[in-house]
């Protein structure tokens, strides 16, 4: 996979699949890879959603000290962060965990609905309550 929209439904499908494996230290790697993968493609209310249920597991992460994705991501530390845990997830990576998993990515035709919708779909939430509820205000 090389584009990022599929990469992000890679690393937010293999968050999923730890998640069910109890293994929350991944889930929450995956979804802050997510997250900015989300930022990069100016999704930033799936960003802020995803940057939430991190912080609904681990109130003291990293994260909680930055209002948005967005604005972590011009952090230095940050990145620095975010470099080491995109080392140790590269994409091959967790396209060949999600296969040992049996966790299929879903595919789509991109016409049909918004990346948005598939993403919420994917966490079992409603697209419009995630714009409502993490737009940022301009």
């Amino acid at each position: 996979m090389s584009d990022s929209y599929e990469n992000l439904l890679a690393f937010a499908c293999l968050a999923l699949a730890e998640e069910r494996r109890l293994n929350m230290m991944d889930r929450d790697r995956l979804l802050v890879i997510s997250a900015t993968i989300a930022s990069e493609r100016h999704l930033e209310p799936l960003a802020g959603f995803l940057r939430q249920l991190v912080l609904d597991h681990n109130a003291g992460h990293m994260l909680k000290k930055y209002a948005t994705v967005y604005e972590a991501m011009v952090d230095p530390d940050f990145m620095h962060f975010l470099r080491t845990v995109r080392r140790r997830f590269p994409i091959e990576r967790v396209e060949q965990k999600l296969a040992e998993h049996g966790f299929v990515v879903p595919t789509h035709d991109r016409g049909e609905r918004s990346e948005l919708e598939v993403m919420a779909e994917l966490f079992g939430v409603e697209p419009d309550w995630i714009s409502r509820t993490f737009s940022v205000e301009p």
